[in-house]
């Protein structure tokens, strides 16, 4: 966790000078550079008790001090060295850190999926609201086949499709989506086939939006 901390101010551009004392006996002198910060071990011997992590407060002699402590009753094993228990105690602080970060670039992770999601649901809207006229034409030829007037009648056959088979299709989903969701998707079909590239990207956020779905 110390680790992880000087390391996040660091990343924050405001770096903390340490220093790693083993009995009061200073280890690792005054510094900021991380690399050096396991070198302490290298100190550690039997007769070890304690390990203190001095962080300091700006350029000044002020500091947060952390004890890290050797306990034989709390300890894992009672036979266990003052070495190797404190080695113990550090792996799994060192596991902790390292459990930190992971869950931090998972937390960015997820934001950054977020904010795509949210930017692929405006373009939604916006392809929605260009894509209006266009839509209320689709919908009157639609229309158009659900009612031909003497005026204006349809071919026979549209891509191989006959016009009894495409008024039924019509028809079916017309009235199993409702008007407003028909109308919607048929405007989004529209826009996507102006805009090719765009289509991995909505099928992709479909897909995980019916994944979320089918989970909740």
């Amino acid at each position: 966790m110390i680790q992880l901390r000087l390391r996040n101010l660091k990343n924050q551009g405001n770096p903390r000078d340490y220093e790693i004392r083993i009995d009061d006996f200073v280890v690792v002198r005054r510094t900021s550079d991380l690399s050096q910060f396991h070198l302490f071990k290298k100190s550690l011997t039997q007769s070890s008790n304690e390990v203190s992590f001095i962080i300091y407060k700006g350029k000044s002699r002020k500091y947060d001090k952390y004890v890290l402590e050797r306990n034989v009753n709390g300890s894992p094993d009672p036979n266990m060295t003052s070495q190797e228990y404190i080695k113990h105690k550090i792996a799994e602080a060192l596991e902790k850190d390292r459990q930190g970060a992971e869950l931090s670039k998972l937390k960015q992770k997820t934001k950054s999926q977020k904010a795509k999601i949210s930017m692929l649901k405006d373009r939604v809207k916006e392809l929605e609201s260009k894509n209006k006229g266009d839509l209320t034409a689709l919908l009157q030829l639609a229309s158009g086949y659900l009612s031909p007037s003497e005026e204006t009648k349809p071919e026979e056959q549209l891509n191989g499709i006959s016009n009894d088979d495409l008024v039924k299709m019509i028809s079916h989903y017309r009235a199993k989506y409702g008007e407003q969701v028909f109308g919607q998707s048929l405007g989004v079909a529209l826009q996507l086939a102006e805009h090719p590239k765009l289509i991995e990207p909505v099928k992709k956020f479909m897909n995980e939006q019916i994944e979320e779905d089918e989970k909740s």
